[in-house]
């Protein structure tokens, strides 16, 4: 397990995302899904997310770059430390990335 600090938060990344990612960026991101309402009135439900990229997008990102390539955009960033989060980043059963400990406070 590789351990980073994002400002008072922590990322741990299973060593199975290496494998993943090959010498590949790990974004993260935020997802909004329709809540369970069928009357449309529903809050939008934010969803960590991630995406693969060959290199790193943004330029203005919290960006880790040692073992594994992980970019996180400041919103996303701010929450972790604000929040003191402990991201947990791992690979499930089904080979997908799996993102687990995010707050996402103050997130867009």
């Amino acid at each position: 397990m590789f351990e980073y600090d994002a400002g008072n938060g922590k990322i741990m990344v299973s060593e199975g995302i290496k494998k993943i990612l090959q010498n590949n960026v790990l974004l993260l991101k935020i997802t909004l899904e329709q809540g369970p309402c069928t009357d449309n009135m529903c809050q939008l439900i934010k969803k960590p997310s991630y995406e693969i990229n060959s290199d790193f997008k943004y330029k203005d990102s919290f960006k880790i770059d040692k073992d594994i390539k992980i970019e996180i955009p400041k919103d996303i960033y701010n929450s972790i430390s604000h929040e003191r989060d402990r991201v947990v980043i791992k690979d499930g059963i089904s080979g997908k990335i799996v993102i687990r400990g995010l707050s996402l406070v103050g997130t867009a």
